[in-house]
């Protein structure tokens, strides 16, 4: 998997950084639970731990899973990783994840998703 991208742990946030205001920060209820209240960071962090709409996080603490972020621009919290994907990696990923995990075996359907990726991404 280090082949086709990198994996950027996000922050250990302890309760005293918490705040009313500022970007949220995405902790594991937040992925597992729309509802679920958000604790917020109004301070500077390096911008490695930015989570933007589209960005594919995994959780890998209370368990392991794949999550698309739709939310407004947040922070990273530990235990979530964020995949920044290699773009000339990108043909490679996409097929094991179509043939593979979906077990579709048609280039026509991998070909429309590699041009949907090429053109919004």
């Amino acid at each position: 998997m280090g082949d086709i991208a990198s994996y950027i742990n996000g922050a250990a946030f302890k309760p005293s950084d918490w705040s009313n205001a500022g970007k949220p920060i995405i902790r594991i209820q937040n992925l597992n639970d729309a509802s679920a209240p958000y604790n917020y960071f109004s301070g500077e962090l390096d911008k490695k731990y930015e989570v933007h709409t589209g960005d594919v996080l995994i959780s890998w603490a209370t368990h392991l899973e794949a999550y698309i972020w739709s939310g407004d621009d947040s922070w990273l919290n530990q235990h979530i990783f964020r995949v920044d994907f290699n773009k000339g990696d990108i043909k490679k990923a996409l097929r094991s994840v179509i043939w593979n995990k979906y077990k579709i075996h048609d280039n026509d359907v991998f070909n429309k998703a590699y041009n949907y990726i090429e053109e919004y991404y």
